[in-house]
């Protein structure tokens, strides 16, 4: 009798032991996958059109300079959209350095298009757009923030 209680008991500490690491490899997991926040998403055509205006009002850009802007951002954002589905095809992401590379030769071209004093102003904008998009709420890439 005493046996069968010992192998009982043991089956049981197995199972609370089992049960407790599959509870802890769980909450690890969930933990960093909901940590992360990855890169914006990449904009629509109309989010595009209104971040081109948000940005002609903060630099007080000239038509000429808008739609000049306006065609960077829509080229720029395709070329985005490009790269993610062929990404999605071939499974292969573009390197953080060809990102940081197309990104920076993207805002040197839009700093073409400005004066001194708008360059200095976009500077500041791309910081502040910057910070919101590491401070932003984390959520499941595909799903949206609550909206308050």
């Amino acid at each position: 009798m005493k046996n069968i209680i010992t192998v009982r008991i043991s089956n049981f500490v197995k199972y609370v032991i089992i049960a407790l690491g599959l509870f802890l490899i769980t909450n690890v997991t969930y933990a960093q996958s909901h940590g992360k926040k990855g890169p914006p998403p990449i904009p629509d055509n109309s989010s595009v059109e209104k971040m081109v205006d948000n940005l002609a009002l903060e630099l007080e850009l000239s038509k000429d300079q808008k739609s000049k802007v306006s065609n960077l951002y829509t080229e720029h954002f395709d070329l985005m959209r490009q790269m993610a589905e062929e990404s999605k095809v071939t499974g292969k992401k573009a390197s953080r350095k060809a990102m940081e590379t197309i990104k920076s030769d993207f805002e040197s071209n839009v700093k073409a298009f400005l004066t001194k004093e708008q360059q200095i102003k976009y500077d500041e904008y791309i910081i502040k757009m910057k910070n919101y998009w590491e401070n932003r709420p984390s959520h499941k890439s595909g799903s949206k923030p609550n909206k308050h």
